[in-house]
């Protein structure tokens, strides 16, 4: 069967259905950017801060990407920079790289929220600023490390004009599809991982507020108001 093109009218509207949430979710960005260089000096020993900033700046390269590439591309459907590697591929693996920066980061999030309200003393030695820090390394250094196998495998992203996604062309090589696999059971695992904590997030919530104390509410509160964030900031 022979690929159907997508119409002129089709790519306008999934144009502007790209477009619209980049420049809204940039806006955002910048408003949060604002907030929290301005109390910097409070949030900057913070894990759930420290984490949000890497976060937010890997998403405001995701969303610069999609004005680059995903945009331009959904509404002409011509590659305009052609199969240039200083202009496709490698633009197209930074993408990946604040793709499973965010994806791995969330994670990240989700476990520091998880083992505050379970385990809070493991999460007091754990996620202090410098321990923080050092999760945050480790998760780059796979992000990278991922990143540079896959291409080194032959799975290389590139964006489909004709149904407008981002994927990874692997080729038939066996080592590609590996990674492939690989690449398929991580994006249901840790989905799978986060919604499991927090659901028993929300049972240890549910149940340690029938027992709070008036003193120790206010607390509890903003916890949960992280817990909040987190998710949405997780579970775009």
């Amino acid at each position: 069967m022979a690929d159907v093109e997508a119409t002129s009218g089709i790519r306008l509207l999934a144009a502007i259905l790209i477009l619209i949430p980049t420049l809204c979710g940039l806006l955002l960005h910048t408003v949060l950017g604002v907030v929290l260089y301005s109390g910097w000096k409070t949030f900057r020993g913070n894990s759930f801060y420290l984490i949000t900033v890497q976060l937010m700046c890997a998403d405001v390269c995701a969303l610069i990407l999609d004005l680059y590439a995903a945009f331009p591309l959904t509404l002409t459907g011509v590659q305009y920079m052609g199969n240039s590697v200083a202009f496709y591929y490698v633009p197209l693996s930074f993408e990946s790289i604040a793709f499973n920066g965010i994806f791995n980061l969330s994670l990240l999030l989700t476990v520091n929220r998880f083992l505050l309200f379970l385990y809070p003393g493991l999460h007091k030695k754990i996620f202090t600023s410098r321990g923080t820090k050092t999760l945050s390394l480790l998760v780059w250094a796979y992000v990278f490390t991922f990143i540079i196998a896959s291409n080194v495998a032959g799975c290389h992203k590139e964006f489909n004009k004709e149904d407008f996604y981002y994927w990874y062309n692997c080729g038939n090589d066996s080592t590609a599809n590996h990674i492939k696999q690989f690449i398929l059971i991580d994006a249901c695992v840790i989905p799978c991982a986060m919604t499991v904590m927090y659901i028993a997030i929300y049972i240890k919530i549910r149940v340690a507020k029938m027992g709070i104390s008036a003193s120790t509410r206010p607390s509890v509160n903003k916890e949960i108001r992280y817990v909040m964030q987190v998710k949405f900031a997780t579970f775009p």
